[in-house]
């Protein structure tokens, strides 16, 4: 890892600890951040500033604090926003061998856009399940779920926050009691699609669109779907 990723991503997780409250000044979460990062001697000259951790603690804060829509700030970009800052986490290659989060992201929306290539919602449950992880990686669907608001619909937001379960269900390690409660739901198996598709994509090298791209693909999606809806509208049924 070259010195200006590892500054970077020491950086942006003391930023994190500050802004969660979980440390009180730049110096203990700098030291915090080093273990939770590098886990090794750093070398003075890969150490973060104090005005490096500030700038990455502003940033953060644009982020996620934005938890429902307005008028200067669509859902796609709140997406972005939330999304690009993964691919300053990795892992580690015991549970992610393919990298960085965000790749393993655009691998989960690619295999998810083989099994419903036109379901939205499911797509972007996809792509976003893993988002809270720059927010809370102790609770990261609830995170990711709550900071995204109206941004998401109920069913994107189900299958984020139970996609963990899902995960546990393939593994069998998941308790009668809680399988027959996620039975109920009548997205019960898309959440076993969508944990299929999260423990496949964690491939070295697998080709998959950049972030933009993604993006792009759900934005068309949901342009059609509006454009469905205004046809319904203009042809009601008699």
């Amino acid at each position: 890892m070259s010195t200006d990723s590892l500054r970077l991503r020491i950086a942006c997780e003391a930023a994190r600890l500050l802004y969660q409250g979980r440390v009180g000044d730049t110096r203990t979460a700098r030291k915090k951040a080093i273990r939770n990062v590098a886990r090794r001697w750093v070398d003075a000259d890969q150490l973060p500033s104090d005005a490096e951790i500030h700038d990455q603690m502003d940033r953060f804060a644009r982020t996620i604090e934005h938890p429902h829509l307005d008028d200067e700030l669509d859902r796609f970009t709140l997406y972005e926003l939330l999304l690009e800052p993964l691919a300053r986490i990795s892992p580690g290659r015991t549970h992610h061998p393919e990298g960085d989060l965000l790749y393993h992201s655009l691998q989960v929306y690619t295999l998810a856009r083989e099994q419903l290539a036109y379901d939205e919602e499911f797509l972007t449950a996809a792509l976003l399940h893993d988002a809270g992880k720059a927010i809370d990686p102790y609770d990261h669907e609830q995170a990711v779920v709550d900071t995204l608001g109206d941004a998401i619909t109920e069913r994107t937001a189900w299958l984020i926050l139970h996609h963990t379960d899902g995960l546990h269900l393939l593994n069998a390690t998941l308790g009668a009691r809680a399988r027959k409660r996620l039975e109920q739901s009548p997205d019960f198996e898309d959440l076993l699609r969508l944990a299929e598709c999260d423990r496949d994509g964690r491939t070295p090298g697998r080709q998959t669109p950049d972030l933009q791209t993604a993006l792009a693909e759900l934005e068309s999606l949901a342009a059609a779907d509006d454009d469905d809806l205004d046809e319904d509208d203009d042809h009601p049924e008699p």
